[in-house]
């Protein structure tokens, strides 16, 4: 059964993640080059998430440790959803070098945070897997808006690649999910 305290935690993170959504930005367009420095800054994350997570060698992990680093990781999303929502349409050049990033960084680094949380569920106490599903969930969310805006700005001849490795983060996220779900 899940504590009311965790449940509140649910709640209030759920808020967050609703709140913290793009709101009108001034910028007309942002560039390839802005979306690869997301990309680079949301990497970093996931890598602090990863760390963090990898780091804790027995039963005395600190649940707001992970959740600060889910927050950072939610809020870096949030700003290459915004990129990616004001950016134009992609040349092929420009969306080869975004799919490239994302390719050498997030399609790697999303799978490894995945399997490190797995490693360590045992580490989390009921309520802390609570959150832990919960941060999922909103980075799922946060992945398939940032994913559907990139993918729809992509040049045509880039769009397989793309595909392959928004598969590979997508398949992680899910299977994180499926595992703290049970």
């Amino acid at each position: 059964m899940v504590s009311i305290k965790a449940l509140a935690f649910y709640l209030a993170t759920m808020a967050v993640a609703v709140s913290a959504a793009p709101a009108a930005a001034s910028k007309s367009v942002t560039t390839a080059d802005s979306v690869i420095a997301d990309i680079t800054s949301i990497d970093a994350q996931v890598l602090i998430l990863t760390s963090a997570v990898g780091d804790v060698k027995e039963k005395t992990l600190d649940s707001s440790t992970v959740d600060v680093d889910f927050t950072s990781l939610h809020v870096a999303n949030q700003q290459g959803v915004t990129d990616a929502a004001l950016e134009a349409p992609a040349s092929s050049e420009d969306s080869s070098r975004v799919v490239a990033t994302i390719e050498a960084t997030l399609s790697i680094d999303i799978p490894d945070a995945i399997d490190a949380l797995e490693a360590k569920k045992e580490y989390f106490t009921s309520d802390q897997r609570t959150v832990v599903l919960a941060w999922l969930v909103v980075l799922q969310s946060d992945y398939n808006t940032f994913g559907g805006l990139l993918i729809k700005r992509t040049s045509e001849d880039v769009i397989p690649r793309a595909e392959a490795a928004a598969k590979l983060i997508g398949d992680a996220i899910s299977a994180g999910i499926a595992f703290y779900s049970s």
